[in-house]
């Protein structure tokens, strides 16, 4: 594990000819276009945080199965996902079967804030070019690609990424008897916030005069706007 990188490689298969049982004629027909294949299956290992406060009938690091089910925070978003993406490979090796390309599991750390752990996990990283197939990692023709087994009950094909920001909200203060000489702070929040609702929805409508991502198209809702943190006021009059 490299903690500068942010990411861990659990396993690493690199393709070579001859490593399964096929005709070695087949071998010599698309030998070239096998080593250009790679496949990453990546997954995130952090969670949010949680106490017990929040609601939890058990610790929520203490995990327990109840009815067939594993509860614990985590357990679903991901560790199914790793678990599952892992003992995939095992189970397909169990059986007799090995890669015809290369294949990277690798998991990573900050998805739940900033996206960095993938971003540290750079492509060269995972698949290291060998000496046989250097000239085709440069190929713009290379086939790359990425699994990450979020816990959805449907495939999507498409990024929609995240934008944090923080905004800060200026008034004047006054005496409650007053309110007209000055500007109530908290309200101003509220104002921004209600706009920002109405940009979502825009950001939600579909038809020809949106810019709408084909890979949403089905999906309720796509876009989503939270407030997850408000401040402000030092007394209450």
């Amino acid at each position: 594990y490299d903690d500068d990188q942010k990411f861990d490689v659990v396993a690493r298969y690199q393709y070579h000819n001859g490593n399964d049982n096929s005709d070695d004629n087949d071998h010599e027909k698309d030998d070239s276009s096998i080593n250009n294949r790679s496949l990453l299956l990546q997954g995130h290992v952090d969670v949010v945080p949680a106490n017990e406060s929040d609601g939890w009938t058990n610790p929520p690091f203490s995990p327990i199965i109840k009815d067939g089910r594993l509860y614990g925070r985590g357990s679903g978003d991901m560790k199914a996902g790793v678990v599952a993406m892992i003992y995939a490979v095992v189970a397909l090796k169990r059986a007799g079967y090995l890669p015809r390309g290369n294949l990277t599991i690798c998991t990573v750390v900050e998805e739940e804030c900033t996206g960095n752990g993938a971003l540290a996990a750079p492509l060269d990283t995972l698949f290291p070019p060998s000496s046989s197939s250097a000239a085709a990692a440069d190929d713009v023709r290379s086939k790359i690609a990425v699994i990450i087994p979020e816990p959805f009950p449907f495939i999507v094909t498409a990024q929609m990424g995240v934008l944090w920001f923080r905004a800060a909200v200026t008034g004047r203060p006054c005496h409650v008897l007053q309110t007209s000489a000055g500007s109530n702070a908290i309200e101003g929040a509220i104002a921004l916030y209600n706009a920002l609702k109405v940009l979502e929805e825009i950001y939600n409508k579909d038809g020809e005069n949106y810019r709408f991502h084909p890979a949403y198209r089905g999906i309720d809702h796509p876009v989503n706007f939270n407030l997850g943190k408000i401040e402000g006021g030092n007394w209450a009059s």
